[in-house]
């Protein structure tokens, strides 16, 4: 299987321009089984996000929540927020997500709307996600303009970036509508996403080296007791099993783009035994990085 990868830098911070400059906008459908170990990566973006899960279900963790979002239901996603989705159980999970830059939201560049109705809840830190249902009759509105966004970007008919914006705007109406008082919903987390993005920088630069949790907590002006805390109140996990899953990562990668032999796969990670790695590399995914690099392989030539 041939896996979707989201382009990051060492921050977490996709890279993907999405839509071209003079339409920031994109439309996807996605499958989670198709990224990898099924889940999309840990990730965030300038950009804001509305999805919508097709078929399945999915769990779409935040810093500060898990939304369980079922079929026909969806989300919104704010700027800057760390974000991962992992399928709900073993049904997996079918999704579109529009993902667009924020100036999308101004009507003739206006700062008076934006001032007023955009910046204070992409300013705010309490809004980090929203889940929309179809039991709310604001939030199926949104939803139903999500497919319509859908439909004019698959058709691609004359005027359908117009079409697009209006839906947008409508969409962005109903939220502001039912919000109104956005400044009143705080953040619920003791740490901000400024010290955990620096510690998944300096893992993202050092997963190389012999790096200890000691090290993580440090790069984060964090005790080792609250580095812990922040990745299990945040990522779901521990600073080491990110590390871990990490490594896992880049050497998937690196047994697909490269003819390196394992060891020195496994020693360019991070690890200092081979057969240790092996045993990590199975416990994760589910194959060998041999069997993993054969099946990749096979399915890129059959492509």
């Amino acid at each position: 299987m041939q896996h979707i990868r989201i382009n990051l830098d060492e921050s977490r911070q996709e890279t993907t321009m999405h839509g071209s400059y003079a339409f920031p906008l994109a439309i996807y459908h996605c499958n989670l089984k198709d990224y990898f170990n099924q889940c999309s990566p840990w990730h965030w973006h300038k950009a804001i996000e509305f999805n919508l899960v097709l078929k399945g279900s999915c769990d779409l963790l935040i810093r500060d929540k898990s939304l369980t979002i079922e079929s026909g239901n969806g989300a919104f996603i704010n700027t800057n927020v760390l974000h991962s989705q992992h399928p709900h159980d073993d049904s997996g999970c079918e999704f579109l997500f529009i993902i667009l830059d924020p100036q999308l939201l101004s009507i003739n560049d206006s700062y008076y709307l934006q001032h007023k109705y955009v910046q204070p809840i992409l300013q705010n830190e309490g809004i980090t996600a929203i889940p929309l249902s179809r039991g709310s009759e604001w939030q199926k509105l949104i939803l139903d303009k999500i497919l319509e966004c859908d439909r004019a970007y698959q058709k691609q008919d004359y005027g359908f970036e117009y079409s697009i914006c209006s839906s947008i705007s409508q969409i962005w109406y109903s939220m502001i509508l039912a919000l109104q008082n956005p400044a009143a919903i705080q953040p619920n987390t003791y740490f901000d996403d400024d010290r955990l993005k620096n510690m998944l920088f300096f893992i993202n630069n050092m997963y190389m080296e012999p790096i200890t949790l000691e090290d993580i907590a440090k790069s984060g002006n964090l005790s080792v007791r609250m580095c812990n805390r922040c990745f299990k109140d945040q990522l779901r996990t521990t600073p080491i099993a990110y590390l871990i899953s990490y490594r896992i990562h880049i050497a998937s990668k690196l047994l697909v783009s490269t003819r390196r032999s394992i060891t020195e796969i496994s020693s360019s990670v991070g690890f200092n035994n081979a057969s240790h790695f092996s045993q990590v590399f199975q416990k994760l995914t589910g194959k060998t990085p041999l069997a993993y690099r054969e099946d990749t392989q096979s399915c890129i030539s059959n492509d």
